[in-house]
């Protein structure tokens, strides 16, 4: 917060100062902006609306910088206030982004850079465009973020979506639709005790390929042990061939078997679980792969 509130402190009290904000229901339906002009002479403006029922908020927050300088153009015109450089400050990193890059792909962006453009040649000032943090208690940002919120709020137009919009809500209610499937359904369930959504961060996804479907094997009890090789009708028998256990489960095969028990002391935690055998930190699942090929060597030479 700090390092932000004395970027924005660096710029003139003569200029005019803009916080905007963007805001949108599960960031694709019912958006809307928010701004906050600060003119030099420390009178202050308002701006909110709706952006459409099937708006982002991606789109949302480029709204809020082109409806603000729509407003200070006409305030210009009118001579309602004394013409001066402008600072917007926005959390909207992507939105900045594309317009730094030009990405005139965007439709999005082709028509706030034409904002842009049209409104420095019209008024003859200087406009900066400035990355703030979100959410870290800057009064300016805090205020946009409530009128972005208030916005939203308002009558929504039944819009058609971009396709960057559409795109969106289509990957948005197919993660939905798995969420749900993967609550409900009757398979699975080994994982879901553990696991009950996705995570990004899970450890798994910065193994090797080979790593990952060991892992991944493990944890769904589908390792190629002979309590599911009978289960699928792969073999007659489900007894472990190290010992006279007559089900070799993956819980056997990895805390239980006295044949292993050196391989067990070498790769896996000092009390191993589930847990933290199969969704701890890379370096254990690595771990436990390496457990796994060599355990599995021996199985195959004992049967």
């Amino acid at each position: 917060m700090y390092a932000a509130q004395r970027t924005i402190d660096s710029y003139p009290d003569e200029w005019i100062h803009i916080y905007t904000d963007g805001s949108a229901f599960k960031g694709t339906m019912n958006a809307g902006y928010g701004a906050r002009v600060q003119f030099p002479d420390q009178t202050r403006e308002e701006l909110f609306e709706s952006c459409g029922a099937h708006s982002s908020n991606y789109e949302a927050e480029a709204k809020a910088i082109d409806a603000s300088l729509h407003h200070i153009s006409n305030i210009f015109q009118q001579k309602v206030k004394q013409s001066n450089n402008i600072v917007i400050f926005s959390d909207a990193k992507s939105v900045l982004e594309a317009l730094r890059n030009e990405d005139l792909k965007d439709m999005t962006i082709r028509k706030l850079t034409r904002t842009i453009s049209n409104f420095i040649a019209a008024h003859t000032v200087d406009i900066t465009l400035q990355w703030i943090p979100g959410h870290t208690n800057i009064p300016g940002n805090e205020h946009a973020d409530k009128l972005a919120k208030q916005g939203a709020r308002c009558p929504q137009q039944n819009n058609t979506a971009s396709m960057n919009t559409a795109k969106q809500i289509i990957n948005q209610n197919k993660k939905e639709d798995w969420r749900n499937e993967w609550a409900n359904n009757a398979t699975g369930r080994s994982i879901f005790n553990y696991m009950t959504t996705p995570n990004p961060k899970d450890p798994i996804n910065s193994l090797k390929r080979e790593e990952q479907v060991t892992i991944f094997r493990l944890r769904s009890q589908h390792a190629p042990l002979n309590s599911h090789l009978k289960r699928i009708g792969v073999v007659t028998d489900s007894r472990c061939p190290l010992c006279p256990c007559p089900d070799e489960t993956v819980a056997h095969f990895l805390f239980d078997c006295p044949t292993l028990n050196a391989l067990r002391k070498e790769f896996l935690p000092p009390i191993p679980n589930i847990t933290n055998t199969l969704y701890e930190n890379p370096e254990q699942l690595r771990n436990t792969h390496r457990y796994f090929v060599m355990a599995n060597s021996r199985r195959t030479q004992a049967q």
